[in-house]
């Protein structure tokens, strides 16, 4: 959209530099997210603080400039360029009356942008404004039905996709990867003896434990109810291992709830594509059996776990 919308205003109103300024969400930034003209690249991802620079001025006061330094604002972007801009031009992004960020013109080749430049600055301004603010809330509503709402990790719609990609690009390349099933140890007497606040802030706290041990490109999502699945692309030793530090994470930790501290201890079983089928569903089946088998271990060891006096080492009973 960006694309089709910055060549065209080339026509319109000169300039060197065009960039598109949002505002991130819960932040005091604008980020420059999308630029055309010279320098492209060193805009593009630059951040600056509302109220520092034009544009930032622009956008904490919903008001537009024009004619200004350009190096206010390179100063606190932090951009060096070769040939200097000789002027600026910056008008806010506004919509239903909350500002979205700002649209940035800076030219090297006009001393000065006209009283005219600014109007239509402005007007094209507002029709951008109309299509951002709808591309924005497209993709707030992509991101809300792929995530999960208590956690903020993906969900199981969102796994599904993901595994497509995974699938098809492991077909290609004649490559695999592993799916992990993993179900939560004692997550039930949590519910019944501490009410299910303190379950919900369990299934946070595990995310958050389970993600740190992930590597950035692994892929975590809450499967439903107090089950998560992961997609990994390591060898079946590195699982292993995996493994043995996701449980030592949540089987060692304290959680805590309005002062009560509990343990809960986490199943894990998986499966490699290929070897165990090459559907979602063959994965799921057969990471769910294996976990369930590893369930059954623990809960020997467990009852097996006892010191001399017949006290339970491992506090969390298995379900």
């Amino acid at each position: 959209m960006f694309a089709v919308f910055s060549s065209r205003l080339q026509d319109i109103v000169s300039y060197t530099t065009c960039v598109l300024y949002l505002q991130k969400p819960n932040s005091i930034e604008v980020e420059a997210v999308h630029v055309s003209g010279r320098n492209a690249d060193r805009f593009k991802g630059q951040s600056v603080i509302l109220g520092a620079g034009i544009t930032g001025w622009v956008v904490a006061n919903r008001q537009p400039m024009y004619n200004c330094d350009p190096l206010l604002d390179l100063d606190v972007l932090k951009i060096a360029v070769e040939q200097p801009y000789r002027t600026v031009v910056a008008v806010p992004l506004l919509k239903d009356n909350e500002v979205l960020g700002a649209l940035t013109l800076y030219s090297a080749d006009l001393t000065s942008y006209e009283p005219d430049h600014l109007r239509l600055a402005e007007a094209v301004a507002k029709l951008a404004s109309d299509a951002i603010a709808n591309a924005l809330h497209h993709e707030m509503t992509e991101v809300k039905a792929l995530t999960d709402p208590l956690t903020g990790i993906a969900n199981a719609r969102a796994l599904r996709y993901r595994f497509e990609d995974e699938a098809d690009r492991a077909r290609r390349y004649g490559d695999n990867f592993s799916l992990l099933m993993m179900d939560l140890d004692g997550f039930k007497r949590i519910n019944d003896t501490q009410g299910h606040q303190a379950g919900d802030a369990a299934i946070k706290e595990v995310a958050r434990l389970l993600a740190a041990e992930l590597r950035s490109g692994d892929f975590l999502s809450r499967y439903a109810g107090d089950e998560f699945v992961a997609l990994l692309h390591i060898d079946p030793t590195e699982v292993r291992e995996l493994v043995q530090r996701l449980q030592a994470a949540i089987d060692n930790h304290s959680f805590n709830f309005s002062g009560s501290n509990f343990l809960i201890g986490i199943s894990v079983g998986w499966a490699c594509f290929g070897a165990d089928g090459e559907s979602l569903d063959e994965l799921l089946i057969s990471a769910d059996r294996a976990m369930y088998a590893d369930k059954a271990r623990r809960k020997a060891l467990i009852a097996g776990a006892e010191d001399p006096q017949g006290v339970q080492v491992i506090q969390y009973p298995v379900m």
